[in-house]
């Protein structure tokens, strides 16, 4: 789990079409269950790797 305030942490999307990167929220660290954004990035690797 992402149990750190500051946390990253990133999986490939089950179609293997995309990768997620969930980020934990400042605002809602007394919120765990929701804490973290889980925004789906469907760009090439050059333009997923330069956005994270």
């Amino acid at each position: 789990g992402l149990i750190h305030h500051k946390t990253v942490s990133v999986e490939l999307v089950a179609d293997d079409k995309g990768v997620v990167v969930a980020v934990k929220e400042k605002s809602s660290q007394q919120k765990p269950a929701t804490s973290s954004l889980w925004p789906i990035t469907k760009k090439t690797a050059q333009g997923t790797l330069s956005s994270i």
